[in-house]
């Protein structure tokens, strides 16, 4: 059993810090040889909602649930996991305040409120008054659904939005070479990449 915590221990701690050291260590040879867009095109699905300066934080996002995962399991009463886990959420709360990770404004707003409300209800189900417990749990609960959802169609508005506006500027382009470059949506303020090859027709977004 000793063992077995060791290597649960070792192994979830692991994968952050290689993901960790992976990103840097790309990052940096791709800045070295000017193609940072390959960079962004291969890892596109740890580092295309982020701004250049925190590319990394998907590791925050996985030291955030690793510190969730240790306050369930490490602490044995019910009350020290809903602390400490309240704890590793506020700390993430306020780096996401500090860093502001995601490319667009709404995605921070939407992942603030998120996060607050998961606080809010793990903060609001440690209340020994079981009216008050009940009422904060399930307005984190409501609040923290609506943002869920929000999230996803304002997402799915700004793809279409974003994809209609790459058409249009691909289709004013000649194709005479491979290309690359930025287009953005002016109904959503989203931006995004788009690599086109004189080979293929097919648009690439990142």
């Amino acid at each position: 059993a000793e063992y077995m915590g060791i290597f649960v221990l070792v192994y979830a701690a692991g994968i952050p810090a290689g993901v960790f050291a992976l990103l840097a260590a790309s990052r940096r040879q791709a800045s070295r040889s000017d193609l940072l867009w390959r960079f962004e095109l291969r890892f596109a699905f740890l580092v295309a909602r982020f701004k250049e300066t925190s590319y990394r934080y998907e590791v925050a996002i996985m030291a955030r649930k690793l510190g969730v995962v240790l306050a369930m399991t490490v602490f044995a009463s019910t009350e020290d996991k809903a602390q400490f886990a309240v704890l590793a959420l506020a700390v993430a709360l306020l780096h996401k305040f500090h860093a502001l990770p995601y490319r667009t404004q709404h995605h921070n707003i939407l992942g603030r409120a998120s996060l607050a409300s998961c606080l809010f209800v793990l903060w609001g189900g440690s209340n020994h008054n079981e009216i008050s417990r009940f009422a904060l749990v399930l307005l984190g609960i409501v609040v923290n659904s609506c943002a869920i959802v929000a999230g996803l169609f304002y997402d799915g508005y700004a793809a279409i939005a974003l994809r209609d506006a790459a058409a249009g500027v691909v289709g004013k382009r000649a194709r005479s070479s491979d290309d690359e470059f930025e287009v953005r949506a002016p109904s959503s303020g989203m931006r995004g990449r788009v690599f086109e090859s004189q080979s293929s027709d097919t648009l690439v977004f990142a």
